[in-house]
């Protein structure tokens, strides 16, 4: 019984894990159909597109991920979700690291002149990319039972929360690069929209767990 009973429960971490890694592709998709439909791929080299289409796609699973671990706070039956959190989250942070390896790469040849020169017109977006990636970086490193053995509880979670400054200083690298698409698409005004709307759930959440555990 008790092999039975394990052999079930890989059977249902691989349905899940499945159903997870299908909705990551599916966005992934549906963003490079966005691009090369939209006008955002005229005027610009197939790697800008590239590096724009993996940072896009990274960033809205990103938020899904974030997003079922809000929305539990609100709604407990959406807490059956929650086993798709960490695989969706994974491939938003794998889509944002190579974004940031490639740009980093062909752009600027690993020159990290720009990080805290706000003189810079791009040294301010340039500044928050860094820290987001460290962020996402550690975050991904972490995603694991080892790692949450050696910090603790605690302080893993901790970490793993850091991950909604990171995706809000994601999208404000994305808004202060000069001639940002965002200003002037739809797809790209939805995924400031999406992120926004995370945050406010966070601080929804935050505020809801303050007053049923109070600090004080």
């Amino acid at each position: 019984m008790p092999s039975a009973l394990k052999t079930q429960k890989k059977e249902g971490i691989k349905i899940k894990d499945l159903k997870a890694h299908v909705f990551a592709a599916i966005i992934l998709l549906a963003v490079i159909a966005i691009y090369f439909l939209s006008d955002s791929s005229k005027g610009i080299s197939k790697f800008t597109l590239i590096t724009r289409i993996f940072a896009y796609a990274g960033a809205v699973l990103l938020s899904c991920s974030f997003l079922l671990g809000t929305v539990k706070a609100f709604n407990p039956s959406l807490a059956k979700y929650l086993k798709y959190r960490k695989t969706i989250g994974l491939w938003g942070a794998f889509l944002i690291i190579i974004h940031f390896v490639l740009s980093m790469q062909y752009n600027y040849n690993w020159n990290f002149g720009a990080f805290l020169n706000f003189q810079n017109p791009f040294g301010f977006a340039f500044t928050m990319a860094i820290i987001a990636f460290i962020i996402f970086l550690a975050m991904t490193l972490t995603s694991n039972p080892e790692s949450m053995k050696k910090l603790g509880l605690r302080k893993w979670k901790c970490l793993h929360r850091i991950g909604y400054i990171a995706l809000f200083l994601g999208i404000m690298h994305a808004l202060y690069i000069p001639s940002s698409v965002f200003y002037s698409t739809k797809h790209g005004m939805f995924l400031v929209a999406l992120i926004i709307l995370v945050l406010l759930l966070k601080a929804g959440s935050i505020i809801k767990d303050i007053k049923k555990y109070p600090v004080c």
